[in-house]
């Protein structure tokens, strides 16, 4: 499902020399570099009403969780006014909202979120992971202006998003089943059945960070069983680390491996409940960088474009890379790898790569 919008030319540039840089040098480099290409990426798409939102979800979205990584690596308030200022545009284009409103056609509602008819022969529909990956990036960013001493106005803006943000989640409780087993859960859309694991994951995380915000344990809840389910669907590796498939079925069973891009999403997913303390081990997210070492890392330059190594190599360069990044403290080549593959770039017009960007100046460290 996922669809790259490129704006303009990626532009290669001799990234700056750091040998002889100290290390608060190369930090504050990493941050220019990302201030360059965000506002040349801004200037060149500046957020227009659309008519379709097929792109909204994967470009937009990358674009609002490299606002929320900068934020949380800076405390800088400019990037969530960044944030914010976009979302508030692209909720504007919610189906409830338009004129006239937009009807989902397998559901018969006007839901709160943002349909497309791309996927599902010209038919009107709300895509649980596209209201996912938009409100991942807002939530996560309102989730740690109200966890910081902030000012008051920023506070009450963080509160005004996370209100957009619920009642778009809400739109998809009626998607929301217990089981099969006893300790996880799934969801089924309506056009489909069962979603595969990224857009079941994509949503999760944004219930983990409603639930930092607002402590609502239905949320929790949520993220930790559709974790659970993702967890109990994982394949152990001849060589000690993890795969899985891009849908399994309800039972777990399924062929083949997810490409490595799709599997970006469910690695933030593992790596988020970790942090949380929920489901996922470090043992679990050592496994995935073995995966990442000795799988997809085929050498120097050249990445697998699934996590079984089988199929073509780069399909998925530079984009995926970048955001495999939160796997680091688990994996630290990947930092490596996605310098070598991010290194050169000044600007870019693909989202996903910017978002790579904030996590790489992000995991620069400042001393």
């Amino acid at each position: 499902m996922t669809r790259f919008i490129i704006v303009c030319g990626v532009v290669l540039a001799a990234f700056p020399a750091i040998s002889g840089m100290s290390a608060s040098d190369r930090y504050e480099a990493a941050i220019r570099r990302f201030d360059r290409a965000e506002a040349a990426y801004r200037s060149a798409a500046p957020y227009r009403t659309t008519k379709d939102n097929d792109a909204l979800p994967w470009s937009e979205s990358y674009l609002l969780q490299a606002y929320a990584v900068m934020y949380r690596a800076t405390a800088q308030r400019r990037y969530a006014e960044l944030l914010f200022d976009r979302f508030e545009a692209i909720a504007r284009d919610r189906d409830d909202r338009r004129r006239p409103p937009a009807v989902d056609a397998f559901t018969r509602t006007i839901r709160p979120a943002w349909g497309t008819a791309q996927y599902t022969q010209g038919r009107w529909h709300v895509w649980a992971v596209h209201t996912g990956m938009l409100c991942l990036g807002p939530a996560e960013c309102a989730a740690d202006i109200l966890s910081r001493r902030t000012p008051q106005t920023l506070r009450k803006r963080a509160q005004e998003i996370l209100d957009l943000i619920d009642e778009a989640m809400a739109a998809h409780d009626s998607e929301w089943r217990w089981g099969p087993r006893r300790d996880e859960a799934h969801m089924i859309d309506p056009a489909i059945g069962l979603l595969p694991l990224n857009q079941q994951n994509a949503p999760g995380m944004v219930w983990l960070s409603l639930y930092r915000s607002m402590h609502q344990r239905l949320y929790r809840d949520r993220a930790e069983a559709l974790g659970r389910y993702f967890r109990n669907r994982v394949r152990i590796t001849s060589n000690g680390g993890i795969d899985w498939a891009y849908q399994p079925n309800i039972e777990g069973n399924a062929r083949g491996a997810e490409d490595i891009s799709h599997a970006a999403i469910n690695v933030q997913f593992a790596v988020r409940l970790r942090q949380a303390g929920l489901v996922f081990t470090d043992s679990d997210l050592r496994r995935i960088g073995i995966t990442w070492r000795s799988v997809i890392r085929k050498g120097p330059g050249t990445w697998a474009d699934t996590m079984n190594g089988a199929g073509n190599t780069n399909t998925h360069v530079p984009q995926a890379i970048g955001r495999w990044l939160d796997l680091a403290p688990w994996a630290p080549t990947i930092r490596d790898d996605a310098e070598g593959a991010l290194g050169s770039l000044d600007t870019t017009g693909s989202a996903a790569v910017l978002l790579g960007m904030a996590k790489l100046a992000a995991q620069t460290p400042k001393r």
